[in-house]
Protein backbone atom coordinates (compact mmCIF):
# COMPACT_ATOMS: atom_id res chain seq x y z
CA UNK A 1 0.00 0.00 0.00
CA UNK A 2 1.71 3.00 -1.02
CA UNK A 3 1.39 6.64 0.20
CA UNK A 4 0.00 9.67 -1.39
CA UNK A 5 2.05 12.44 -2.00
CA UNK A 6 1.02 15.57 -1.21
CA UNK A 7 -1.21 16.59 -4.47
CA UNK A 8 -3.49 19.34 -3.02
CA UNK A 9 -1.82 22.98 -2.96
CA UNK A 10 -3.67 24.61 -0.67
CA UNK A 11 -5.14 27.99 -2.40
CA UNK A 12 -4.55 31.46 -1.54
CA UNK A 13 -7.14 34.03 -0.58
CA UNK A 14 -7.43 36.95 -2.82
CA UNK A 15 -5.31 39.23 -0.23
CA UNK A 16 -2.50 36.44 0.14
CA UNK A 17 -2.14 36.80 -3.79
CA UNK A 18 -1.59 40.37 -3.71
CA UNK A 19 0.65 40.74 -0.94
CA UNK A 20 2.71 37.72 -2.82
CA UNK A 21 3.54 40.56 -5.79
CA UNK A 22 4.03 43.50 -2.77
CA UNK A 23 7.30 44.36 -3.89
CA UNK A 24 6.43 45.55 -7.23
CA UNK A 25 3.84 47.57 -5.55
CA UNK A 26 6.28 49.15 -2.73
CA UNK A 27 8.63 50.17 -5.20
CA UNK A 28 6.00 51.36 -7.40
CA UNK A 29 4.99 54.25 -4.20
CA UNK A 30 8.88 54.81 -3.57
CA UNK A 31 8.78 55.79 -7.05
CA UNK A 32 5.83 57.71 -6.73
CA UNK A 33 6.45 59.98 -3.83
CA UNK A 34 10.04 61.01 -5.85
CA UNK A 35 8.21 61.72 -9.20
CA UNK A 36 5.27 63.60 -7.04
CA UNK A 37 7.81 65.71 -4.88
CA UNK A 38 9.79 66.90 -8.29
CA UNK A 39 6.42 67.57 -9.53
CA UNK A 40 5.59 69.82 -6.52
CA UNK A 41 8.59 71.63 -7.12
CA UNK A 42 6.69 73.08 -10.31
CA UNK A 43 5.15 75.41 -8.34
CA UNK A 44 7.81 76.64 -6.12
CA UNK A 45 9.72 77.62 -10.09
CA UNK A 46 6.73 79.28 -11.26
CA UNK A 47 6.63 81.27 -7.65
CA UNK A 48 10.50 81.93 -7.94
CA UNK A 49 9.77 83.35 -11.60
CA UNK A 50 7.37 85.98 -10.31
CA UNK A 51 9.79 86.66 -7.35
CA UNK A 52 12.50 87.87 -9.60
CA UNK A 53 10.14 89.28 -12.17
CA UNK A 54 8.95 91.69 -9.05
CA UNK A 55 12.36 92.39 -8.00
CA UNK A 56 12.50 90.16 -5.49
CA UNK A 57 15.59 88.96 -3.56
CA UNK A 58 14.25 86.12 -1.78
CA UNK A 59 15.21 82.27 -3.38
CA UNK A 60 12.40 80.27 -2.01
CA UNK A 61 13.28 77.31 -3.83
CA UNK A 62 14.23 74.04 -1.57
CA UNK A 63 18.04 74.60 0.09
CA UNK A 64 19.75 71.48 -2.38
CA UNK A 65 18.93 73.96 -5.46
CA UNK A 66 19.29 77.33 -4.27
CA UNK A 67 22.83 77.31 -5.26
CA UNK A 68 22.45 76.44 -8.69
CA UNK A 69 20.84 80.11 -9.25
CA UNK A 70 23.13 82.64 -10.62
CA UNK A 71 22.58 85.87 -8.53
CA UNK A 72 24.35 88.16 -11.19
CA UNK A 73 20.91 89.38 -13.00
CA UNK A 74 17.92 88.82 -13.62
CA UNK A 75 18.68 87.45 -16.64
CA UNK A 76 20.87 85.19 -14.97
CA UNK A 77 18.94 84.23 -13.22
CA UNK A 78 16.16 83.31 -14.96
CA UNK A 79 18.47 81.26 -16.97
CA UNK A 80 19.60 79.23 -14.39
CA UNK A 81 16.02 78.47 -13.11
CA UNK A 82 15.08 77.19 -16.47
CA UNK A 83 17.90 75.06 -16.89
CA UNK A 84 17.08 73.82 -12.98
CA UNK A 85 13.56 73.59 -14.18
CA UNK A 86 13.93 71.39 -17.25
CA UNK A 87 16.85 68.81 -14.78
CA UNK A 88 14.15 68.22 -12.74
CA UNK A 89 11.67 67.91 -15.58
CA UNK A 90 13.43 65.18 -17.21
CA UNK A 91 14.16 63.26 -13.13
CA UNK A 92 10.18 63.34 -12.73
CA UNK A 93 9.52 62.00 -16.00
CA UNK A 94 11.59 59.41 -15.56
CA UNK A 95 10.13 58.33 -12.24
CA UNK A 96 6.65 58.62 -13.01
CA UNK A 97 7.53 55.72 -15.73
CA UNK A 98 9.27 53.59 -13.66
CA UNK A 99 5.83 54.03 -11.31
CA UNK A 100 3.76 53.19 -14.03
CA UNK A 101 5.46 50.17 -14.94
CA UNK A 102 5.80 49.03 -11.37
CA UNK A 103 1.99 49.63 -10.79
CA UNK A 104 1.37 47.80 -14.62
CA UNK A 105 2.97 44.81 -13.25
CA UNK A 106 1.21 44.50 -10.13
CA UNK A 107 -2.05 45.00 -11.64
CA UNK A 108 -1.34 42.58 -14.39
CA UNK A 109 -0.19 39.78 -12.13
CA UNK A 110 -2.72 40.42 -9.10
CA UNK A 111 -5.70 39.93 -11.61
CA UNK A 112 -4.60 37.16 -13.51
CA UNK A 113 -3.69 35.14 -10.92
CA UNK A 114 -6.37 35.90 -8.66
CA UNK A 115 -8.84 34.72 -11.39
CA UNK A 116 -6.84 31.80 -11.78
CA UNK A 117 -6.78 31.07 -8.51
CA UNK A 118 -10.31 31.30 -7.69
CA UNK A 119 -11.12 28.90 -10.81
CA UNK A 120 -8.56 26.47 -9.59
CA UNK A 121 -10.07 26.73 -6.05
CA UNK A 122 -13.64 27.08 -6.98
CA UNK A 123 -13.78 23.60 -9.18
CA UNK A 124 -11.94 21.79 -6.30
CA UNK A 125 -14.99 22.94 -3.96
CA UNK A 126 -17.34 20.01 -2.77
CA UNK A 127 -20.09 19.06 -4.76
CA UNK A 128 -22.57 19.98 -2.01
CA UNK A 129 -20.96 23.60 -1.82
CA UNK A 130 -20.94 24.06 -5.54
CA UNK A 131 -24.60 22.72 -6.15
CA UNK A 132 -26.15 25.22 -4.03
CA UNK A 133 -24.63 28.33 -5.56
CA UNK A 134 -25.88 28.94 -9.22
CA UNK A 135 -23.44 28.92 -11.94
CA UNK A 136 -23.72 32.64 -12.71
CA UNK A 137 -22.32 34.18 -9.49
CA UNK A 138 -19.38 31.64 -9.88
CA UNK A 139 -18.96 33.58 -13.68
CA UNK A 140 -19.40 37.02 -11.88
CA UNK A 141 -16.86 36.50 -8.94
CA UNK A 142 -14.33 34.85 -11.15
CA UNK A 143 -14.61 37.45 -13.80
CA UNK A 144 -16.39 40.61 -12.64
CA UNK A 145 -15.17 40.28 -9.10
CA UNK A 146 -11.11 39.35 -10.42
CA UNK A 147 -11.16 42.54 -12.21
CA UNK A 148 -13.19 45.02 -9.17
CA UNK A 149 -10.51 43.19 -6.94
CA UNK A 150 -7.36 44.19 -9.16
CA UNK A 151 -9.18 47.85 -9.65
CA UNK A 152 -9.62 47.22 -5.36
CA UNK A 153 -5.73 46.81 -4.79
CA UNK A 154 -3.97 48.19 -7.55
CA UNK A 155 -5.62 51.20 -8.81
CA UNK A 156 -8.18 52.28 -5.99
CA UNK A 157 -5.93 51.78 -2.93
CA UNK A 158 -2.77 53.31 -4.98
CA UNK A 159 -4.72 56.19 -6.40
CA UNK A 160 -5.62 56.45 -2.86
CA UNK A 161 -2.05 56.68 -1.90
CA UNK A 162 -0.93 58.92 -4.76
CA UNK A 163 -3.52 61.52 -3.63
CA UNK A 164 -2.17 61.40 0.08
CA UNK A 165 1.32 61.70 -1.85
CA UNK A 166 0.19 64.61 -3.33
CA UNK A 167 -1.38 66.27 0.11
CA UNK A 168 1.73 65.15 2.40
CA UNK A 169 4.28 66.73 -0.29
CA UNK A 170 1.82 70.08 -0.67
CA UNK A 171 1.65 70.36 3.25
CA UNK A 172 5.55 69.64 3.37
CA UNK A 173 5.95 72.89 0.87
CA UNK A 174 3.42 75.10 2.37
CA UNK A 175 4.99 74.04 5.79
CA UNK A 176 7.99 75.06 4.12
CA UNK A 177 6.97 78.61 2.56
CA UNK A 178 4.78 79.48 5.81
CA UNK A 179 4.13 77.88 8.98
CA UNK A 180 0.77 79.51 9.93
CA UNK A 181 -0.93 78.98 5.88
CA UNK A 182 0.05 75.44 7.00
CA UNK A 183 -1.92 75.66 9.98
CA UNK A 184 -4.91 77.20 8.53
CA UNK A 185 -5.17 74.28 5.56
CA UNK A 186 -4.45 71.63 8.07
CA UNK A 187 -7.63 72.60 9.88
CA UNK A 188 -9.80 72.97 6.85
CA UNK A 189 -8.64 70.08 4.85
CA UNK A 190 -9.24 67.57 7.88
CA UNK A 191 -12.62 68.51 7.91
CA UNK A 192 -13.57 68.16 4.56
CA UNK A 193 -12.11 64.49 4.72
CA UNK A 194 -13.66 63.82 8.13
CA UNK A 195 -17.13 64.56 6.90
CA UNK A 196 -16.26 62.60 3.10
CA UNK A 197 -14.41 59.38 4.66
CA UNK A 198 -18.09 59.13 7.01
CA UNK A 199 -19.95 59.84 4.42
CA UNK A 200 -18.86 57.06 2.29
CA UNK A 201 -18.27 54.56 4.94
CA UNK A 202 -21.58 54.98 6.53
CA UNK A 203 -23.81 55.78 3.60
CA UNK A 204 -22.66 54.54 0.46
CA UNK A 205 -21.08 51.57 1.23
CA UNK A 206 -23.75 49.29 2.46
CA UNK A 207 -25.45 50.29 -1.14
CA UNK A 208 -22.80 49.19 -2.84
CA UNK A 209 -23.11 46.07 -1.35
CA UNK A 210 -26.79 45.64 -2.13
CA UNK A 211 -26.22 46.59 -5.80
CA UNK A 212 -23.56 44.26 -5.94
CA UNK A 213 -25.35 41.03 -5.04
CA UNK A 214 -28.36 42.44 -7.05
CA UNK A 215 -26.01 42.30 -10.00
CA UNK A 216 -24.81 38.41 -9.26
CA UNK A 217 -28.05 37.47 -9.49
CA UNK A 218 -29.21 38.76 -12.98
CA UNK A 219 -25.85 37.16 -14.15
CA UNK A 220 -27.28 34.12 -12.49
CA UNK A 221 -30.59 34.69 -14.57
CA UNK A 222 -29.05 35.22 -17.66
CA UNK A 223 -26.75 32.35 -17.78
CA UNK A 224 -29.86 29.86 -16.42
CA UNK A 225 -32.02 30.97 -19.54
CA UNK A 226 -29.73 30.59 -22.01
CA UNK A 227 -27.76 27.44 -20.58
CA UNK A 228 -31.66 25.70 -20.31
CA UNK A 229 -32.46 27.35 -24.01
CA UNK A 230 -34.31 23.84 -24.78
CA UNK A 231 -36.48 23.92 -21.68
CA UNK A 232 -37.12 27.42 -22.24
CA UNK A 233 -37.72 27.18 -25.74
CA UNK A 234 -39.98 23.89 -25.49
CA UNK A 235 -42.16 25.06 -23.18
CA UNK A 236 -42.55 28.51 -25.09
CA UNK A 237 -40.97 30.40 -22.08
CA UNK A 238 -39.36 33.10 -24.06
CA UNK A 239 -41.77 35.77 -22.35
CA UNK A 240 -41.94 34.38 -19.21
CA UNK A 241 -37.52 34.29 -18.91
CA UNK A 242 -37.54 37.82 -20.31
CA UNK A 243 -40.37 39.14 -17.68
CA UNK A 244 -38.32 37.95 -14.92
CA UNK A 245 -35.32 39.38 -15.87
CA UNK A 246 -37.28 42.52 -16.74
CA UNK A 247 -38.53 42.73 -12.83
CA UNK A 248 -34.76 42.38 -11.57
CA UNK A 249 -32.97 44.36 -14.48
CA UNK A 250 -35.32 47.34 -13.01
CA UNK A 251 -35.33 46.30 -9.69
CA UNK A 252 -31.12 46.60 -10.05
CA UNK A 253 -31.05 49.60 -11.56
CA UNK A 254 -33.39 51.56 -9.28
CA UNK A 255 -30.81 50.43 -6.46
CA UNK A 256 -28.11 51.75 -8.77
CA UNK A 257 -29.97 54.96 -9.17
CA UNK A 258 -30.20 55.31 -5.71
CA UNK A 259 -26.62 55.16 -5.14
CA UNK A 260 -26.01 57.57 -7.84
CA UNK A 261 -28.48 60.38 -6.31
CA UNK A 262 -26.62 59.62 -3.00
CA UNK A 263 -22.93 60.50 -5.34
CA UNK A 264 -25.37 63.63 -6.51
CA UNK A 265 -25.83 65.28 -3.36
CA UNK A 266 -21.99 63.86 -1.79
CA UNK A 267 -20.89 65.89 -4.82
CA UNK A 268 -22.84 68.58 -4.36
CA UNK A 269 -22.09 69.52 -0.73
CA UNK A 270 -18.44 68.70 -2.01
CA UNK A 271 -18.43 71.47 -4.43
CA UNK A 272 -20.41 73.82 -1.82
CA UNK A 273 -17.29 73.40 0.39
CA UNK A 274 -14.78 73.76 -2.30
CA UNK A 275 -16.21 77.23 -2.92
CA UNK A 276 -16.02 78.67 0.67
CA UNK A 277 -12.01 76.84 1.09
CA UNK A 278 -11.14 78.87 -2.11
CA UNK A 279 -12.28 82.22 -0.93
CA UNK A 280 -10.98 81.55 2.60
CA UNK A 281 -7.57 81.03 1.19
CA UNK A 282 -7.89 83.58 -1.03
CA UNK A 283 -9.03 86.14 1.71
CA UNK A 284 -6.10 85.11 3.96
CA UNK A 285 -3.09 84.90 1.79
CA UNK A 286 -4.32 87.95 0.17
CA UNK A 287 -4.66 89.70 3.19
CA UNK A 288 -0.76 88.82 4.36
CA UNK A 289 0.93 90.12 0.76
CA UNK A 290 -0.99 93.46 0.77
CA UNK A 291 0.10 93.66 4.69
CA UNK A 292 3.86 92.98 3.31
CA UNK A 293 3.85 89.59 5.55
CA UNK A 294 5.21 87.56 2.45
CA UNK A 295 6.05 88.49 -1.03
CA UNK A 296 4.79 87.67 -4.49
CA UNK A 297 6.67 84.63 -5.25
CA UNK A 298 5.68 82.84 -1.87
CA UNK A 299 2.19 84.53 -2.26
CA UNK A 300 1.98 82.71 -5.85
CA UNK A 301 3.58 79.37 -4.69
CA UNK A 302 1.19 79.46 -1.87
CA UNK A 303 -2.28 79.64 -3.63
CA UNK A 304 -1.08 77.50 -6.39
CA UNK A 305 -0.20 74.69 -3.67
CA UNK A 306 -3.62 75.60 -1.90
CA UNK A 307 -5.08 74.64 -5.00
CA UNK A 308 -3.41 71.46 -4.91
CA UNK A 309 -4.43 70.76 -2.26
CA UNK A 310 -7.68 71.02 -2.92
CA UNK A 311 -8.02 69.11 -6.12
CA UNK A 312 -6.00 66.49 -4.00
CA UNK A 313 -9.18 66.35 -1.22
CA UNK A 314 -11.49 66.24 -4.12
CA UNK A 315 -9.82 63.22 -6.23
CA UNK A 316 -9.63 61.63 -2.61
CA UNK A 317 -13.12 61.70 -2.03
CA UNK A 318 -13.52 60.38 -5.57
CA UNK A 319 -11.07 57.24 -5.03
CA UNK A 320 -12.55 56.14 -1.44
CA UNK A 321 -15.65 56.31 -3.18
CA UNK A 322 -13.98 53.84 -5.46
CA UNK A 323 -12.11 52.52 -3.05
CA UNK A 324 -15.11 51.20 -1.29
CA UNK A 325 -17.25 49.91 -4.15
CA UNK A 326 -14.39 47.78 -5.36
CA UNK A 327 -13.40 46.80 -1.53
CA UNK A 328 -16.73 44.70 -1.57
CA UNK A 329 -14.86 42.18 -4.50
CA UNK A 330 -12.10 40.70 -2.42
CA UNK A 331 -14.74 40.23 0.52
CA UNK A 332 -16.81 37.97 -2.43
CA UNK A 333 -13.80 36.30 -3.50
CA UNK A 334 -12.76 35.39 -0.25
CA UNK A 335 -16.63 33.71 0.20
CA UNK A 336 -15.23 31.19 -1.81
CA UNK A 337 -11.98 30.97 -0.92
CA UNK A 338 -12.81 30.43 2.86
CA UNK A 339 -14.59 27.55 2.01
CA UNK A 340 -12.60 24.30 2.13
CA UNK A 341 -11.59 22.50 -1.39
CA UNK A 342 -12.92 19.14 -1.49
CA UNK A 343 -9.41 17.92 -1.02
CA UNK A 344 -9.00 19.14 2.75
CA UNK A 345 -10.92 16.30 4.03
CA UNK A 346 -8.49 13.84 1.91
CA UNK A 347 -7.05 10.15 2.57
CA UNK A 348 -3.40 9.70 1.67
CA UNK A 349 -3.51 5.74 0.98
CA UNK A 350 -2.88 4.98 -2.90
CA UNK A 351 -4.00 1.08 -2.94
CA UNK A 352 -4.08 -1.01 -6.03
CA UNK A 353 -7.66 -1.22 -7.18
CA UNK A 354 -8.28 -4.83 -7.94
CA UNK A 355 -12.40 -4.18 -8.42
CA UNK A 356 -13.49 -5.64 -4.79
CA UNK A 357 -15.81 -3.62 -3.12
CA UNK A 358 -17.17 -4.37 0.63
CA UNK A 359 -19.64 -1.91 2.18
CA UNK A 360 -20.67 -2.43 5.70
CA UNK A 361 -23.76 -1.08 7.70
CA UNK A 362 -23.18 1.82 5.42
CA UNK A 363 -25.46 5.14 6.15
CA UNK A 364 -25.46 8.77 4.67
CA UNK A 365 -27.27 11.86 4.53
CA UNK A 366 -27.07 15.04 2.66
CA UNK A 367 -25.12 17.45 5.19
CA UNK A 368 -28.41 19.71 5.34
CA UNK A 369 -30.91 17.65 6.33
CA UNK A 370 -31.24 14.77 9.30
CA UNK A 371 -33.22 12.55 6.60
CA UNK A 372 -31.08 9.24 5.81
CA UNK A 373 -30.75 8.61 2.47
CA UNK A 374 -29.23 5.57 2.71
CA UNK A 375 -29.84 3.23 5.89
CA UNK A 376 -27.37 0.66 7.33
CA UNK A 377 -26.37 -0.89 3.66
CA UNK A 378 -24.22 -3.95 3.53
CA UNK A 379 -23.17 -5.51 0.12
CA UNK A 380 -19.98 -6.95 -1.24
CA UNK A 381 -18.60 -7.09 -5.05
CA UNK A 382 -15.67 -9.25 -6.17
CA UNK A 383 -13.51 -8.37 -8.88
CA UNK A 384 -14.81 -8.42 -12.13
CA UNK A 385 -18.40 -8.38 -10.98
CA UNK A 386 -21.35 -6.89 -12.67
CA UNK A 387 -24.01 -5.80 -10.13
CA UNK A 388 -27.38 -4.01 -10.84
CA UNK A 389 -28.86 -1.44 -8.84
CA UNK A 390 -32.49 -0.62 -9.07
CA UNK A 391 -35.16 1.12 -7.24
CA UNK A 392 -38.12 3.56 -6.92
CA UNK A 393 -36.94 7.50 -7.76
CA UNK A 394 -35.31 9.01 -4.62
CA UNK A 395 -34.78 5.17 -2.90
CA UNK A 396 -30.66 6.49 -2.78
CA UNK A 397 -29.10 4.53 -5.72
CA UNK A 398 -27.55 7.97 -7.23
CA UNK A 399 -26.36 8.70 -3.46
CA UNK A 400 -25.33 5.23 -3.24
CA UNK A 401 -22.88 5.75 -6.28
CA UNK A 402 -22.27 9.51 -5.21
CA UNK A 403 -20.61 7.47 -1.61
CA UNK A 404 -18.85 4.95 -3.29
CA UNK A 405 -16.84 7.42 -5.79
CA UNK A 406 -16.80 9.93 -2.56
CA UNK A 407 -18.88 13.10 -3.97
CA UNK A 408 -20.60 12.36 -0.89
CA UNK A 409 -19.39 11.49 2.34
CA UNK A 410 -21.18 8.59 4.49
CA UNK A 411 -20.61 8.84 8.37
CA UNK A 412 -21.63 5.03 9.64
CA UNK A 413 -20.43 1.88 8.38
CA UNK A 414 -17.76 1.18 6.04
CA UNK A 415 -16.49 1.16 2.39
CA UNK A 416 -13.42 -0.61 1.26
CA UNK A 417 -11.66 -1.41 -1.74
CA UNK A 418 -9.16 -4.07 -1.83
CA UNK A 419 -9.11 -3.94 2.23
CA UNK A 420 -8.49 -0.56 2.54
CA UNK A 421 -11.40 1.49 3.85
CA UNK A 422 -12.74 4.49 1.43
CA UNK A 423 -12.61 7.94 3.25
CA UNK A 424 -8.70 7.21 3.81
CA UNK A 425 -7.89 6.79 0.13
CA UNK A 426 -6.73 10.04 -1.95
CA UNK A 427 -9.88 11.14 -3.85
CA UNK A 428 -7.92 12.01 -6.78
CA UNK A 429 -6.27 9.04 -6.94
CA UNK A 430 -9.75 7.66 -6.45
CA UNK A 431 -11.01 9.26 -9.22
CA UNK A 432 -8.28 8.68 -11.87
CA UNK A 433 -8.28 5.29 -11.24
CA UNK A 434 -11.83 4.46 -11.77
CA UNK A 435 -14.75 5.34 -14.48
CA UNK A 436 -18.20 6.79 -13.69
CA UNK A 437 -21.06 7.77 -15.87
CA UNK A 438 -23.41 10.11 -14.94
CA UNK A 439 -27.14 10.18 -16.69
CA UNK A 440 -26.71 13.70 -17.43
CA UNK A 441 -23.96 13.13 -19.82
CA UNK A 442 -22.30 16.86 -20.15
CA UNK A 443 -20.58 17.56 -23.29
CA UNK A 444 -18.06 20.68 -23.45
CA UNK A 445 -18.60 23.33 -26.51
CA UNK A 446 -16.02 22.11 -28.40
CA UNK A 447 -15.24 19.28 -30.72
CA UNK A 448 -16.50 15.69 -30.80
CA UNK A 449 -13.07 15.10 -30.98
CA UNK A 450 -11.74 17.20 -28.38
CA UNK A 451 -14.83 15.76 -25.86
CA UNK A 452 -14.01 11.97 -26.23
CA UNK A 453 -10.05 12.76 -25.70
CA UNK A 454 -11.05 15.15 -22.39
CA UNK A 455 -9.76 11.75 -20.02
CA UNK A 456 -7.19 10.42 -21.97
CA UNK A 457 -5.16 10.70 -25.00
CA UNK A 458 -5.55 7.15 -26.21
CA UNK A 459 -6.89 5.79 -29.39
CA UNK A 460 -10.69 6.14 -29.62
CA UNK A 461 -11.53 5.11 -32.64
CA UNK A 462 -12.36 1.11 -31.10
CA UNK A 463 -14.07 2.76 -28.46
CA UNK A 464 -16.29 4.56 -30.48
CA UNK A 465 -16.95 1.63 -32.62
CA UNK A 466 -17.80 -0.73 -29.54
CA UNK A 467 -20.50 2.16 -28.53
CA UNK A 468 -22.09 2.37 -31.66
CA UNK A 469 -20.97 6.08 -32.11
CA UNK A 470 -19.06 5.58 -34.99
CA UNK A 471 -21.80 5.83 -37.85
CA UNK A 472 -22.98 8.88 -36.08
CA UNK A 473 -19.48 10.83 -36.59
CA UNK A 474 -19.15 9.48 -40.28
CA UNK A 475 -22.29 11.43 -40.73
CA UNK A 476 -21.66 14.92 -38.76
CA UNK A 477 -21.13 17.60 -41.15
CA UNK A 478 -17.14 17.54 -39.87
CA UNK A 479 -16.86 14.52 -38.54
CA UNK A 480 -14.47 14.68 -35.34
CA UNK A 481 -14.41 17.90 -36.05
CA UNK A 482 -17.70 18.70 -35.44
CA UNK A 483 -18.77 21.34 -32.99
CA UNK A 484 -21.17 20.34 -30.62
CA UNK A 485 -22.43 23.26 -29.15
CA UNK A 486 -23.12 24.85 -26.02
CA UNK A 487 -23.46 21.65 -23.53
CA UNK A 488 -24.06 19.43 -26.46
CA UNK A 489 -27.07 20.93 -27.96
CA UNK A 490 -26.48 19.67 -31.47
CA UNK A 491 -26.57 16.26 -30.17
CA UNK A 492 -29.10 13.85 -28.84
CA UNK A 493 -29.37 12.35 -25.63
CA UNK A 494 -28.03 9.18 -26.61
CA UNK A 495 -25.52 10.55 -28.75
CA UNK A 496 -24.25 12.44 -25.73
CA UNK A 497 -24.10 9.49 -23.32
CA UNK A 498 -22.53 7.09 -26.16
CA UNK A 499 -19.81 10.42 -26.03
CA UNK A 500 -19.44 10.14 -22.31
CA UNK A 501 -18.90 6.07 -21.63
CA UNK A 502 -16.46 6.33 -25.08
CA UNK A 503 -13.86 8.90 -23.53
CA UNK A 504 -14.79 6.80 -20.07
CA UNK A 505 -13.75 3.54 -21.27
CA UNK A 506 -10.80 5.15 -22.80
CA UNK A 507 -9.09 5.52 -19.45
CA UNK A 508 -9.42 1.71 -19.39
CA UNK A 509 -10.77 1.63 -15.40
CA UNK A 510 -11.00 -1.36 -12.91
CA UNK A 511 -14.13 -0.25 -11.59
CA UNK A 512 -16.78 1.66 -13.66
CA UNK A 513 -20.00 3.34 -12.19
CA UNK A 514 -22.93 3.73 -14.87
CA UNK A 515 -25.51 6.08 -13.23
CA UNK A 516 -28.91 5.82 -15.53
CA UNK A 517 -26.36 5.96 -18.41
CA UNK A 518 -28.11 3.98 -20.79
CA UNK A 519 -31.58 5.74 -20.15
CA UNK A 520 -31.05 7.43 -24.16
CA UNK A 521 -29.63 4.46 -26.02
CA UNK A 522 -32.09 2.48 -27.44
CA UNK A 523 -32.30 -1.63 -26.85
CA UNK A 524 -29.88 -3.12 -29.48
CA UNK A 525 -27.43 -0.30 -29.05
CA UNK A 526 -27.85 -0.18 -25.02
CA UNK A 527 -26.99 -4.17 -25.26
CA UNK A 528 -23.80 -3.99 -27.48
CA UNK A 529 -22.97 -1.25 -25.32
CA UNK A 530 -23.33 -3.69 -22.39
CA UNK A 531 -21.52 -6.34 -23.93
CA UNK A 532 -18.35 -4.04 -24.59
CA UNK A 533 -18.49 -3.04 -21.17
CA UNK A 534 -18.77 -6.29 -19.94
CA UNK A 535 -15.66 -7.77 -22.04
CA UNK A 536 -13.60 -5.15 -20.26
CA UNK A 537 -13.38 -7.01 -17.19
CA UNK A 538 -13.94 -4.49 -14.95
CA UNK A 539 -15.92 -4.79 -12.04
CA UNK A 540 -19.21 -2.69 -12.99
CA UNK A 541 -21.78 -1.12 -10.81
CA UNK A 542 -24.46 -0.26 -12.86
CA UNK A 543 -27.39 1.94 -11.74
CA UNK A 544 -30.86 1.38 -14.09
CA UNK A 545 -34.84 2.14 -14.32
CA UNK A 546 -34.84 -0.37 -17.24
CA UNK A 547 -34.50 -3.85 -15.61
CA UNK A 548 -33.42 -5.06 -18.85
CA UNK A 549 -29.95 -3.14 -18.39
CA UNK A 550 -29.66 -5.80 -15.38
CA UNK A 551 -30.99 -8.91 -16.58
CA UNK A 552 -27.67 -10.61 -16.92
CA UNK A 553 -26.29 -9.02 -14.06
CA UNK A 554 -24.32 -11.21 -11.40
CA UNK A 555 -26.25 -9.56 -8.76
CA UNK A 556 -28.94 -6.63 -8.42
CA UNK A 557 -29.54 -4.26 -5.74
CA UNK A 558 -33.04 -3.52 -4.74
CA UNK A 559 -32.98 -0.29 -3.06
CA UNK A 560 -36.35 0.65 -1.56
CA UNK A 561 -36.36 3.95 0.80
CA UNK A 562 -32.76 4.17 1.13
CA UNK A 563 -32.85 0.26 2.44
CA UNK A 564 -31.32 -3.20 0.99
CA UNK A 565 -34.97 -4.95 -0.03
CA UNK A 566 -33.00 -7.71 -1.73
CA UNK A 567 -30.29 -8.87 -3.28
CA UNK A 568 -30.30 -11.77 -6.23
CA UNK A 569 -30.41 -12.52 -9.56
CA UNK A 570 -33.16 -11.43 -11.81
CA UNK A 571 -34.53 -15.17 -12.39
CA UNK A 572 -33.82 -15.36 -7.94
CA UNK A 573 -35.99 -11.87 -7.81
CA UNK A 574 -38.89 -12.43 -10.01
CA UNK A 575 -39.67 -15.63 -8.40
CA UNK A 576 -39.90 -13.49 -4.73
CA UNK A 577 -42.30 -10.92 -3.81
CA UNK A 578 -41.41 -7.40 -3.38
CA UNK A 579 -40.36 -4.29 -5.63
CA UNK A 580 -38.08 -6.09 -7.88
CA UNK A 581 -40.76 -8.20 -9.22
CA UNK A 582 -43.70 -5.82 -9.66
CA UNK A 583 -41.52 -3.17 -10.80
CA UNK A 584 -40.60 -6.07 -13.92
CA UNK A 585 -44.20 -6.68 -14.01
CA UNK A 586 -45.12 -2.95 -14.59
CA UNK A 587 -42.31 -2.83 -17.21
CA UNK A 588 -43.49 -5.46 -18.94
CA UNK A 589 -46.92 -4.48 -19.07
CA UNK A 590 -46.15 -1.09 -20.48
CA UNK A 591 -43.92 -2.72 -23.43
CA UNK A 592 -47.02 -5.17 -24.05
CA UNK A 593 -48.61 -1.91 -24.96
CA UNK A 594 -46.14 -0.32 -27.09
CA UNK A 595 -45.66 -3.29 -28.89
CA UNK A 596 -49.74 -3.44 -29.76
CA UNK A 597 -48.95 0.36 -31.00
Amino acid sequence: MMKAKEKVKKSQNAYKTALKYSPFYLVGIIFLIISQYFNSLISLFIGQALGIFAGEEEIILPAFLKHFINPASVQTKIYSLCLIFICVGIIMCIFRFARSMMRKHFNFMVETEVSSNFFGHAIRLPKKFITSHSTGDIIQRNIQDSKRFKSFVGDASFNIIYTMVNLGVSFFNIFYLSRFNFSITVILVLCLIIFQTLYSLLVIRKKEIELSKMRSQMDAVTQQSFSNILMVKSFAGEERETLRLSELNEKTNKKKYNVDLLYARYWLIVDIVSVIYNAAIIVIIGYQFINGKIGLGITTSLILFNEEVLSACSDLINRINKFIRTSVSGKRLNEYFNEPDDFADDGKNEPELLGDIVVENLSAKLDDEDRLILKDISFSVKSGEFVGVVGKSGSGKSTLINVLTRLDDYFEGSVKYSGVELNTISKKYLRQNIGIINQDSFVFSNTVLENLTILSDGEYEEKVKAVCLDMDIAKFSHGYQTMVGERGVTLSGGQKQRISIARTLMKNPKILFLDDSLSAVDGNVSAQIKETIQNTNATIILVSHNLLNVMDADKIIVLNDGSIEAVGTHKELVKKKGLYRELWRLQQKAQEVNDEK
